[in-house]
């Protein structure tokens, strides 16, 4: 008896030991599950931010470049008006003169050989600029 008293007691040290480590590695894993879960919860998240802030920039990139497009519109507009009025065609600064003087809108067209829209859009941006009141 004394022989299966010792290999009971062997076996039961060896089935505590197996025991232990099923715990630890049922512990292991439950802390590896979770840690998983937390850093996809946290990739999700992230992708999601980078998907936003993708589409703002892309947004914003849009919008630059439709106001370069108007900046350079205006600018090729201001050149166009510069050489109008450098080819004698045209004398912005005399409308202007003209409008300080309390001129209407036919007398700086025809006065400066320039349309009566154009004396129009000179006369409503240069309103606060005339010496006698409209």
């Amino acid at each position: 008896m004394d022989l299966l008293a010792g290999y009971l007691q062997v076996s039961l040290a060896a089935f505590a030991t197996i025991f232990a480590m099923l715990i630890y590695v049922a512990f292991q894993t439950f802390k590896i599950k979770n840690n998983f879960q937390f850093h996809a919860q946290n990739y999700t998240k992230k992708q999601y931010e980078l998907d936003f802030f993708e589409q703002a920039s892309l947004g914003i990139g849009k919008r630059l470049v439709e106001l370069e497009q108007q900046v350079q519109a205006i600018n090729d507009r201001i050149s166009r008006i510069e050489m109008h009025t450098q080819d004698g065609n045209a004398s912005y600064p005399q409308a202007v003169k003209l409008i300080e003087l309390g001129a209407g809108v036919d007398e700086i067209a025809q006065s400066c050989g320039i349309s009566k829209i154009e004396a129009e859009l000179l006369l409503v941006l240069n309103k606060n600029r005339t010496k006698t009141p409209l």
